[in-house]
């Protein structure tokens, strides 16, 4: 009889801008749904679609999306105040280590969906993958309720221990001694996506720390030289012309607009979606925008 595995995150597909922030998740989901039964608790929001991911890939899989009481979140007051504090670095940071992210208004109702999931399904091991780090405080709760289900905490990136702020070195110390030291002490194993997560947890808990990076196979094959003008960008999640987008093409296109030389050399084919407002962007000659293709598709002819 097959084991049941709960994982608990913040996003995941359709609801999800990015396939960047889930795919550790999905990757897990992928390789152990041969021999766990597997189900899956996650918040839900706008719909952008499974970008590129196979839908039948989770077909085995028990997805629980929670929703929100309020219908319309991007406009609710504390939403909006959550907004506009991150885009002030010393507030961002802040929030980020109180753990005060799009789910810590939400806890009460993941809290409530696991202990339906636990209840109806015998569950014997759960996951938690975060950020948003406000699925962390679920962990002690859960823990003393269910004393005999092990739980797995899965450090995608670094809670208390990213910040370096100078200004904030007393809320990072405070916090991380007496909160996430407190909340690690109820998990039974620590997943870790980098080996520098891995020494600074290793500074605040003897439990062992596994280092399971995200990261492919090395080959090792000949590349051969592109004589071509045509260049392919493939990407996870969106691209945009938002000046705040670390996936902003506004900086090719503007090096590409006055110059006719460059124009005529290059021509750039974006797999993926896309939300581009600029018209001039998305009708420009040396950008073609191309739907999304399976993620494991190698190559592609154009």
């Amino acid at each position: 009889m097959k084991k049941n595995i709960l994982f608990i995150t913040g996003q995941f597909l359709p609801y999800t801008k990015s396939v960047g922030g889930i795919l550790r998740v999905y990757s897990f989901l992928q390789t152990l749904k041969k021999k766990y039964s597997l189900y899956l608790l996650t918040g839900s929001g706008a719909y952008h679609g499974y970008l590129g991911i196979s839908k039948k890939s989770l077909k085995e899989i028990k997805i629980i999306y929670i929703k929100s009481k309020t219908k319309d979140l991007t406009w609710h007051p504390r939403y909006l105040l959550f907004g506009i504090l991150n885009f002030y670095k010393l507030f961002s940071n802040l929030l980020y280590l109180f753990s005060i992210d799009y789910s810590f208004f939400m806890i009460n109702q993941y809290y409530k969906e696991a202990i339906k999931i636990i209840d109806s399904n015998k569950i014997n091991y759960i996951i938690i993958s975060s950020p948003p780090f406000s699925l962390f405080f679920l962990i002690k709760k859960i823990k003393l309720k269910y004393p005999n289900i092990k739980i797995i905490v899965d450090y995608r990136d670094g809670w208390t221990g990213r910040i370096n702020s100078a200004s904030l070195y007393i809320v990072k110390k405070f916090l991380r001694n007496f909160v996430e030291k407190k909340i690690i002490k109820f998990t039974n194993s620590i997943l870790v996506a980098t080996d520098l997560i891995k020494k600074n947890l290793s500074l605040i808990t003897k439990k062992k720390i596994i280092l399971l990076t995200n990261g492919f196979l090395n080959t090792s094959s000949k590349v051969m030289p592109n004589k071509s003008n045509k260049t392919l960008i493939g990407y996870f999640g969106l691209i945009s012309d938002k000046s705040n987008s670390y996936r902003d093409v506004s900086v090719i296109y503007n090096v590409l607009k006055k110059n006719i030389l460059l124009k005529k050399k290059y021509l750039f084919y974006f797999y993926g979606n896309n939300n581009i407002s600029n018209l001039a962007i998305k009708n420009f000659s040396c950008f073609k925008f191309k739907k999304n293709i399976p993620h494991n598709k190698i190559f592609l002819k154009i």
